[in-house]
């Protein structure tokens, strides 16, 4: 899937790796696995980008305290913390750069 070298973007809830062509991004946030070419990375990443502008008052009180959501797919949501949430935006964010440079 991903080649060995990768260049790595990691935190204490996500990682997130790609090959030189960034034919594969991977991305790793919790138990939730992806793996992207750049043009659905960039469809995965503007989820965030959208949620990070008001992050804090979108997010929902659960039994396991604050979260937020982020809808994937109609099927498919991500559920994270508020600090967990704003970590991963910044793993994605920094390889969004890296991708565009």
């Amino acid at each position: 899937m991903i080649n060995s070298k990768r260049i790595v973007f990691k935190n204490s809830i996500s990682y997130v790796s790609y090959d030189k062509g960034f034919t594969n991004i991977h991305v790793e946030i919790g138990s939730f696995l992806g793996v992207f070419n750049s043009s659905s990375y960039f469809y995965f990443f503007e989820k965030f980008r959208k949620k990070h502008k008001s992050y804090i008052k979108s997010s929902f009180d659960t039994i396991s305290g604050k979260k937020v959501l982020i809808r994937i797919t109609d099927d498919i949501l991500i559920s994270l913390t508020l600090q967990d949430f704003k970590e991963t935006y910044e793993n994605l964010k920094a390889v969004n750069k890296t991708i565009l440079k």
